[in-house]
């Protein structure tokens, strides 16, 4: 049995919540940009400057959430304690446990201080 305890360094959360953001960010804008773009057209159209201000605020509230979701729910999601026994690997974190077995490794990156497993079923896991 192998078993990591403890936190993560500052860089290795700092990395991932860089990484949980910008993907956070490309989901939240994703659906928006389309009424984003209608209403700067709108805007222009018109000479109202209502729909681009609109527009504005719906893309703040979209980063915003984007920057919520990518801070403070990813440390919630960081594991606390992974345990590798009976060719399986378990994790364990407040929002998010899981247990996958080994052979679901596809890639392992080695980052110095730390290591993040790929699984063929696109799950991760930091180590």
């Amino acid at each position: 049995m192998i078993e990591f305890n403890g936190t993560l360094s500052s860089k290795c959360v700092h990395f991932y919540i860089k990484k949980d953001i910008l993907k956070s960010l490309i989901i939240f804008s994703l659906p928006t940009l389309p009424f984003i773009i209608s209403m700067i057209v709108l805007s222009i159209l018109r000479a109202e400057l209502f729909w681009g201000v609109f527009a504005g605020l719906i893309l703040v509230i979209a980063v915003s959430m984007a920057i919520i979701e990518g801070t403070i729910f990813l440390k919630k999601k960081l594991p606390t304690q992974i345990t590798i026994v009976d060719g399986r690997i378990d994790k364990v974190s407040i929002l998010e446990p899981k247990n996958n077995p080994i052979s679901e490794i596809e890639t392992v990156v080695d980052y110095g201080e730390w290591y993040q497993i790929h699984f063929n079923i696109g799950l991760e896991i930091i180590m």
